[in-house]
């Protein structure tokens, strides 16, 4: 039975109990519906370029999931918006782990803004920022809107939180750690191999080379 056809109404003293108790743990028919993650992404630059090995992770709150990967090169740009592509797709509603409601935390501005604030007027402007420039790692950003459109579509939604790093939030740091683990396994093995990323990540990555690199 799935929670969303689940009505629960007991009456008080009963009820309020219930209500109490709810307001201190998740309830069942929350737990079906909803889900919390954080995301979070990684860059090792060397010498300032801003370019490196990268790492991204998506951490669910439950404890259930944790999913990870990176590259041998790219910004910390790609992999926050890779971490964020890939929260919105592992829980794509009709897919196995499927919830109506989806909270994606994140540490970064740009991410968080990419995906919401500056995403409409981008997306208005033909896909140019304020200085009429090509938007920045734009299949991520568009394949992003997307995934956002079809939730959105299929009655779902999709809430985009910045929360602040290293600042005691267990998810969070957790997602940092994943994330970091990952880009130093790259920079370590020296693996190439792109089948970790989203395919919008690397043609971000290639573009960002100015020329197509390995795939796998």
């Amino acid at each position: 039975m799935k929670g969303s056809s689940v009505r629960i109404r007991f009456q008080a003293p009963v009820e309020r109990l219930w209500e109490s108790a709810c307001r201190n743990v998740t309830c069942y028919t929350d737990v079906m519906e909803k889900v919390r993650v954080s995301t979070d992404g990684s860059c090792l630059s060397e010498n300032n370029s801003g370019d490196g090995p990268i790492g991204w992770a998506v951490v669910e709150h439950t404890g259930e999931l944790t999913r990870s990967g990176g590259a041998h090169f790219g910004t910390n740009q790609i992999a926050e918006l890779a971490a964020v592509l890939v929260a919105l797709r592992t829980y794509k509603i009709g897919g196995g782990r499927a919830r109506k409601h989806l909270v994606i935390e994140s540490d970064s501005n740009y991410a968080i803004k990419a995906a919401t604030e500056w995403l409409p007027n981008w997306k208005a402007n033909g896909w140019r920022n304020s200085a009429k420039k090509p938007v920045a790692n734009l299949e991520l950003i568009q394949a992003i809107d997307a995934e956002i459109l079809e939730r959105q579509a299929a009655g779902g939604s999709v809430e985009l939180v910045w929360v602040k790093g290293h600042n005691g939030n267990l998810f969070n740091e957790q997602a940092d750690v994943e994330a970091r683990e990952q880009a130093e396994r790259f920079k370590q093995s020296g693996d190439t191999a792109l089948d970790l990323m989203p395919k919008e990540a690397v043609t971000a990555i290639e573009r960002r080379h100015l020329a197509p690199v390995q795939r796998t």
